[in-house]
Parts: C-alpha cells; structure tokens; sequence
C-alpha cells in the first residue's frame, strides 16, 4: 500500500471512528465494520472498493435446514436456499444500495454464500469515499 493509500485510510478509519463505528484493520490494510444490525459486513479495501456483505455458513444452514433429518440436502437446494435466506436478509437495503451506485454480486464456495454489494472508489479522492461510506452508513442504518 503507497503511502497516499494508507493515509486515506487512515483517513477513512478516523471518519468512521467519529461517528462511532468500531472499524477493524487486517493486516492487508482492509478496513471493515458490522451494519444492518450485525447482518452485514462492509469492507474498504486499499484496491479502492467498497464492499457490503451479507453472509451465510452452508453448514449452518445445511443443519438449520435439515434438523434432525436424516435425509441430506443436495448442494443445489442448499444454494437455492442459501441465496433464498441472503436475499430476504439484505432485501431492505438491496434496492437503495444499487440506486446509490453499488453493483451486485453473489460468491458461493463450498463453505459460504455471500451477497455483495460494491462500489469502487478512488482512494485519491478521501472525499468522495466518505460520500460513498455516509450513503452507506445511511442506508444500513448503522
């Protein structure tokens, strides 16, 4: 990370902190809060993007679904649920987040389904990010 970088995100973590969010920082420079009532995580990464993040362990809901069925749910029905469960979760948020400019997106790997919602953003331009970060905070209530 170039030293402009970090001091925006340096920047970026003081602004957040202000208003009273508990930001996190990785060792990657990644900075990331809980919103939407702990429902979702937002990341600012030094790449300059802006993530929201509604997850879900396939575990979990694999045995949230099942219960103590002996029947095992087949990897196709645990993703259509899975994506059921994510889009009623981040539902409230999803059609502000898109007219605010954020893009959607879906990851799902063999341990996780997460619904995204991203911005890019220009680390060059501090004041521009907290508009996109004020929106955020905005819309996900935190």
């Amino acid at each position: 990370m170039s030293p402009a970088e970090a001091g925006a995100m340096g920047a970026v973590k003081s602004w957040l902190e202000s208003r009273g969010v508990r930001v996190d920082r990785t060792g990657n420079g990644i900075l990331s809060f809980e919103a939407a009532r702990d429902q979702c995580l937002v990341e600012i990464e030094p790449a300059g993007v802006v993530r929201c993040q509604f997850g879900v362990d396939l575990e979990e809901l694999r045995d949230l679904i099942a219960g103590s069925a002996t029947e095992d749910l087949g990897e196709d029905e645990l993703v259509r649920a899975a994506r059921y469960h994510l889009q009623t979760i981040a539902k409230p948020y999803a059609a502000r987040l898109t007219a605010g400019g954020f893009a959607e997106e879906y990851d799902v790997t063999a341990e996780h389904a997460v619904i995204g919602y991203v911005h890019p953003v220009d680390l060059s331009q501090p004041d521009k990010v907290l508009t996109v970060l004020g929106r955020c905070l905005e819309i996900l209530g935190k």
